[in-house]
């Protein structure tokens, strides 16, 4: 006489190692967004103290003042120079006149302050004056003029903000080639449109060399700070439900 019966209700089956393998990846390896750590680029000693600027070429602490003491001159239908060189005599001071300067005048002056009689016979031609350390120089308008442009280009070669040594920024995140491309258009432009100074990636170290006026990198700093934050990332799933 024979017993069939089941030891057991559960039957064990056979595990595929080919998906145990791939089960076990895909569980220890799932993707992820890395953790954005504050990135904060320190610009303290760059906004701290700006440099102190350069005294224009030409200028004074003070006006000079012309004489004011009374002056008596009398020249009948006199060169305009003689007459200005005569006023300079009687004050003692030195006098700076052209050649090409024409003109007759007749003066009568009795005890008129020398600064009136002065400045109204150079108003008298349309003529001005300038302080040159201790000498009068009298100009016509086109000398004037000259003089003018001459400060102008002098005061803006003085006041063009020099650039500050080059400051490296680590990039973390963002593609340090776009970031820096994004920061060159924040560089001010000169007369001819040409950035004042670069923007430069070093891909050894990823990071970007950055060499720009001091208000230039107080605006570029704070943007790299906000772009350069790690990129979300999607997490992919898929069950292999048959192969053959």
């Amino acid at each position: 006489m024979f017993v069939w019966g089941c030891a057991g209700g559960v039957k064990n089956e056979k595990k595929d190692a080919f998906f145990e393998k791939w089960t076990t990846l895909a569980e220890n390896y799932q993707g992820h967004s890395p953790s954005a750590h504050p990135k904060k680029i320190d610009t303290s000693a760059l906004i701290a103290k700006k440099d102190p600027a350069s005294p224009m070429v030409g200028a004074s602490d003070e006006a000079k003042k012309l004489p004011t003491s009374p002056i008596h001159l009398t020249m009948r239908q006199a060169d305009l120079k003689a007459v200005l060189r005569a006023m300079a005599k009687s004050v003692n001071k030195n006098l700076l006149v052209k050649n090409e300067l024409k003109g007759e005048i007749s003066v009568d002056f009795k005890g008129v302050a020398w600064d009136e009689a002065f400045t109204g016979l150079l108003r008298t031609y349309g003529l001005s004056y300038v302080w040159e350390g201790d000498i009068i120089r009298v100009m016509t308008a086109d000398d004037l003029k000259q003089e003018l442009e001459r400060k102008v280009q002098m005061r803006d070669i003085q006041w063009v903000e020099p650039l500050l040594e080059p400051v490296v920024v680590s990039v973390d995140y963002a593609d340090s080639k776009k970031l820096a491309e994004t920061a060159q258009e924040l560089l001010t432009k000169d007369k001819d449109g040409k950035p004042r100074g670069s923007i430069k990636v070093d891909d050894h170290s990823n990071s970007l060399i950055i060499s720009a006026m001091r208000d230039d990198l107080t605006k570029i700093l704070p943007i790299i700070e906000k772009l350069d934050k790690p990129t979300s990332q999607i997490l992919i799933k898929a069950n292999i439900v048959e192969t053959t």
